[in-house]
């Protein structure tokens, strides 16, 4: 059955409108709040700001439909096909969206914050200006995302998968401040200029990854893969980084002042004119480590002969 409904009018006789087939339709501008829309065809439906707060449309396709500019506050919209949506300057702040397909979504500009996106699909969507502030994106599938300028400050992204994720460019970065990394592959990602102050990346794979000028102050980047990884000029002041796999990085004239490198991984890390003053080197592995020009005062955890050999190669005590 195909439901025709008037464009912009209040849909109150329609307030259960499970399983219908409204693929096509043209709803733009409608009211729809609190409506139910659970397992409704709405392929390609348009829904330009259209208002639907609190609306109930679980299990629905809405793939390629258009809400650009929608009203979703709070809507339910678990396990929804979203796909090739179009979600532009939409609100969805408090928005259910569990286990919701939202690849190659266009997301530009959408206000996700503190909206649940756990397990949520978002491969290759465009999220550029998006804010998932205090989201939950654990476990979500971000490979591939367009994620310029997108604010992800104090977002849950525990497990997350950020593999390829482009997420600063050369004029734009993002914000990661005190976003929850744990255990989330950020390998090949571009952070380069982001902030990832106080984020806890602890176990992450940022192999490869580019953080250049990034903001990784007082992070947990404990146990963290980060082998390859491009730190030129990074701010590392304070952070945690015991246990961190750092071979082979380039951390050339990178700010590690006071921070937490026990027992790392630095063999054949480039750490050139890099500042590590007062940093914890405790058990840290240094072989091959390029040290010319680099700053070690007041440093803890080095022997004599340790000292002496760093010296030798460059480094200034």
């Amino acid at each position: 059955m195909v439901v025709q409904l008037p464009i912009g009018e209040r849909f109150s006789q329609y307030n259960d409108l499970s399983g219908a087939n409204l693929s096509g339709a043209d709803l733009r501008k409608a009211d729809l709040t609190e409506v139910k829309l659970t397992g409704a065809n709405l392929t390609g439906v348009n829904l330009s700001c259209t208002d639907l707060r609190k609306a109930n449309l679980n299990g629905a396709n809405l793939f390629k439909a258009d809400l650009s500019g929608a009203e979703l506050m709070g809507a339910k919209l678990s396990e929804v096909d979203l796909s090739e949506a179009n979600l532009e300057r939409a609100d969805l702040s408090e928005a259910d969206l569990t286990l919701t397909k939202l690849s190659k979504a266009k997301l530009g500009g959408a206000y996700f914050c503190d909206a649940n996106l756990y397990g949520t699909d978002l491969s290759n969507a465009y999220l550029c200006r998006a804010n998932l502030s205090g989201a939950n994106l654990r476990g979500s599938n971000l490979s591939g995302a367009h994620l310029w300028e997108a604010n992800l400050s104090g977002a849950n992204l525990r497990g997350s998968n950020l593999r390829g994720a482009k997420v600063s460019s050369s004029y734009s970065s993002t914000n990661l401040s005190g976003a929850n990394l744990h255990k989330a592959d950020l390998s090949n990602a571009d952070l380069s200029s982001g902030n990832l102050s106080n984020a806890d990346l602890s176990s992450a794979n940022l192999s490869n990854a580019d953080l250049s000028s990034a903001n990784l102050g007082n992070a947990d980047l404990s146990n963290a893969n980060l082998s390859n990884a491009k730190l030129s000029n990074a701010k590392l002041s304070g952070a945690n980084l015991s246990s961190a796999n750092m071979s082979s990085a380039n951390l050339s004239y990178a700010n590690l002042n006071a921070t937490n490198l026990s027992s790392a991984d630095l063999c054949q890390t480039s750490l050139s004119n890099a500042n590590l003053n007062g940093t914890n080197l405790d058990s840290a592995i240094l072989r091959g480590a390029i040290v010319e020009n680099a700053s070690f005062k007041n440093v803890l955890g080095l022997s004599e002969t340790e000292r002496t050999t760093l010296q030798r190669r460059g480094a200034r005590f």
